[in-house]
C-alpha cells in the first residue's frame, strides 16, 4: 500500500542566542497570524520581545513562558511548542486516507467538522489550542496514540509545518559585521569597543 505524504516541508527555525525573528515568531505559535503577533506587540501584550538593529525578537524562553500560562486542552507538548504540531486538516486527511468505516468515504472538510464534534464531547485526539487563536493543533503523537487505540490505520504521513527548532549560539559581533558587509575599520571599533564593555563588566566598574 503506498504512502500519500503530506503537502508542506516540514522547517527548522534556527534561534540565534535563543532569540527569534518576529517573522518567524507565527512560526513558533501556530495558528496566530503574524498581523496577530503585530497588534499584540503595539498594545504591549503577548509575548515579551526586544529590538535589535531595528529587528524585533523573540525570547525562545519568553514564548514558552507565555505559552505555557495561555494554552489550553490536554494534548502533549513537545520541548518546544511547534515541533510536530499539525491542524485539523492534516489530521482530517490522515483519517480519510484510514480504515476506518466511520471516516473512509467523507471529504476532509466533513471531516474536520466531525473532530469538532468530537472535541465538544471529550473525545477524539487530544488538542491545544493558544489564547487568540481560533483554532486548534495536534500533536502528531496524540493522534498516532488515539489511532492506535481505536485500531485505526492510514495511508497518510502527516508532517508538521516544523520539524525542529535549533538554539545557536549567539555570533560574534564582528563576524556579523563582516557578513553585513561593514568596512574593516568599522568591524575593529566594533571589536574594540565590545571589549572595553566586557573589561568594565569583569572590573564591576
Amino acid at each position: 500500500m503506498s504512502i500519500i505524504y503530506g503537502p508542506r516541508k516540514p522547517r527548522t527555525l534556527e534561534c540565534v542566542g535563543g532569540w527569534l525573528p518576529a517573522l518567524l515568531a507565527k512560526h513558533y505559535m501556530p495558528p496566530l497570524t503574524e498581523k496577530t503577533l503585530r497588534n499584540w506587540r503595539c498594545a504591549g501584550q503577548g509575548p515579551p520581545t526586544r529590538m535589535v538593529r531595528l529587528r524585533v525578537e523573540y525570547s525562545i524562553i519568553g514564548l514558552e513562558g507565555w505559552i505555557a500560562a495561555n494554552v489550553e486542552g490536554s494534548g502533549r507538548r513537545a520541548e518546544y511548542f511547534p515541533v510536530d504540531r499539525v491542524p485539523p486538516e492534516d489530521v482530517a486527511q490522515f483519517l480519510a486516507a484510514s480504515t476506518s468505516p466511520r471516516f473512509q468515504g467523507k471529504s476532509r472538510e466533513e471531516i474536520v467538522k466531525i473532530m469538532e464534534r468530537m472535541r465538544a464531547y471529550g473525545s477524539g485526539p487530544a488538542w491545544l489550542k493558544l489564547a487568540g487563536a481560533r483554532r486548534v493543533t495536534y500533536h502528531i503523537g496524540d493522534v498516532l496514540d488515539y489511532c492506535a487505540k481505536q485500531g485505526i490505520k492510514s495511508t497518510y504521513t502527516m508532517r508538521p509545518a516544523v520539524a525542529a527548532v535549533v538554539v545557536k549560539p549567539e555570533r560574534p559581533l564582528a563576524d556579523e559585521m563582516v557578513r553585513l558587509g561593514y568596512p574593516r575599520g568599522h568591524v575593529e571599533m566594533a571589536t574594540l569597543a565590545q571589549a572595553m564593555i566586557r573589561a568594565r563588566r569583569t572590573r564591576g566598574t
